[in-house]
């Protein structure tokens, strides 16, 4: 039981450090897109 906890949250610790990256990633082009414009 401890073993699937222990999975359960390395999946959601891996979901969100992708949700986090993608976004970075997002606001990134945002700021580069950004400067461009001005």
């Amino acid at each position: 039981m401890l073993g699937l906890w222990v999975v359960m949250i390395f999946i959601i610790v891996q979901f969100i450090a992708m949700k986090i990256k993608i976004i970075s990633i997002f606001v990134n082009y945002c700021q580069r897109a950004g400067i461009r414009k001005t």
